[in-house]
């Protein structure tokens, strides 16, 4: 099987005066696995996850994705990279508060032709379709700044714009935190619905051990990660 995600050597601090946040020896994704990453606060999780993404670089190491070094590309092309290939769904959701619900979940296809081009129809019913999966699915809501939504129902937008355009590698940073248990099911659905449609990768993270008997892989940051 190849590998989505390859990390070797990676250590990371904040400042070069500050202990390592992160020193993974080794670890790989493979394509297509469903990994589960479990750690308590603090341990480093949403910083590996922002490695992986390209949003920040390691002092030392390397990390690959999708066959693709991270260290040979520049900031503007890291940038692209993750629009092509990364849908992220965040844990402060990332959101552009003045735009609507439907601006947002369009903005990956805004920046990245690739993934509109992976989408076989038209962009905005793709769109529809996988904001009525999150339950969100009246017509009037759909033009509602999402400043004015709720947490819950900002988490549903921020997963919707994750998906679409059927990125290669999925990461889900805390993505049910804020939703009640009828939501955390249908979200989990989609998710899983949607990876295995595109053949995705997919890294998620969160508090809720109850989810990880779903994955394919359940890893504990800290027993990988020499820092801690």
């Amino acid at each position: 099987m190849a590998d989505s995600i390859t990390l070797k050597e990676v250590k990371f601090r904040w400042h070069k005066a500050k202990p390592w946040v992160l020193d993974i020896l080794h670890f790989q994704v493979g394509v297509g696995q469903k990994v589960f990453i479990a750690g308590p606060s603090g341990s480093g999780k949403t910083t590996l996850l922002n490695l992986i993404s390209g949003i920040i670089l390691p002092d030392e190491g390397r990390i690959w994705i999708e066959g693709t070094d991270l260290m040979d590309l520049g900031p503007a092309a890291r940038d692209n990279f993750r629009g092509e290939h990364i849908g992220y769904v965040f844990q402060s959701f990332n959101l552009i508060p003045y735009l609507s619900i439907m601006e947002n979940v369009l903005l990956p296809c805004r920046f990245s032709r690739e993934r509109m081009d992976r989408i076989p129809g038209d962009v905005t019913a793709e769109a529809t379709r996988l904001l009525d999966r999150m339950e969100i699915n009246t017509a009037s809501i759909l033009a509602t700044r999402v400043s004015d939504l709720s947490i819950g129902q900002q988490q549903r937008v921020a997963a919707a714009r994750a998906l679409l355009g059927a990125p290669q590698l999925i990461i889900a940073d805390e993505p049910t935190s804020a939703l009640d248990t009828e939501n955390r099911e249908a979200f989990m659905e989609l998710l899983f619905a949607e990876a295995n449609a595109s053949k995705a990768t997919l890294l998620f993270v969160s508090h809720d051990i109850g989810l990880a008997s779903a994955f394919d892989h359940s890893v504990s940051l800290p027993d990988v990660n020499r820092a801690n």
